[in-house]
């Protein structure tokens, strides 16, 4: 329930900021959706990375789209 409160904050956030336009845009793109699948892959092998330097609590964010337009 938290999540979804949490994605409809960050809906309204970028309705009253005009970025909504943009983030439907840029989500349309391949290119974009690429690019982003890429920074979590390279987010998968640093955080493995770190487990094995910092130990198994190691944790890197995740990045989403609408992260970029917040």
């Amino acid at each position: 329930m938290k999540n979804i409160i949490s994605i409809v904050r960050d809906f309204i956030e970028l309705w009253l900021s005009g970025n909504l336009r943009a983030l439907m845009l840029c989500s349309k793109n391949p290119y974009a959706l690429d690019s982003l699948r890429d920074l979590n892959d390279a987010t998968e092998k640093l955080e493995k990375l770190g487990r094995e330097k910092f130990g198994p609590d190691y944790k890197l964010h995740r990045y989403k789209l609408i992260d970029f337009f917040i």
